[in-house]
């Protein structure tokens, strides 16, 4: 007596269930063959643009930008990290690092040269400075 191969049963049982779901979604589907009913295909909820650098900039508008001069480090970390900057938390602990900033400097334009003598990508720098006020 030969005793049967798992395998086997396992294939056997996967071509049934393929011939069940198929002949389950043809009862379910309408003139174009597309499931009508007894189907839902979960999805995620689309962004709230194209752009992902107009998304940066809403989450930052949200939140307001913080003091360079005198918000705590982690608060920093996440308003970067609000505003799309990659490795917030290193980026946070330069501002801090390299204070204070002058107060009648709108653009930060010490820290934009600070970041820069780091070799920091325009593009981080622009969103760095885009989640902060002096």
């Amino acid at each position: 007596m030969t005793r049967p191969r798992p395998r086997a049963a396992t294939l056997c049982g996967m071509a049934l269930l393929v011939v069940a779901l198929a002949a389950c979604g043809s009862a379910a589907s309408g003139s174009g063959g597309a499931p009508t009913a007894g189907l839902a295909v979960a999805t995620a909820p689309p962004p709230d643009s194209a752009d992902p650098d107009e998304d940066d900039a809403d989450a930052a508008a949200v939140h307001g930008p913080v003091s360079a001069n005198s918000a705590p480090e982690d608060e920093i970390a996440e308003a970067l990290t609000d505003a799309g900057v990659p490795n917030p938390g290193r980026w946070a602990t330069e501002i801090v690092a390299h204070r204070p900033y002058p107060a009648d400097d709108p653009k930060l334009t010490r820290l934009r040269n600070t970041l820069a003598a780091l070799r920091v990508a325009p593009e981080t720098v622009d969103k760095i400075v885009s989640a902060l006020k002096p």
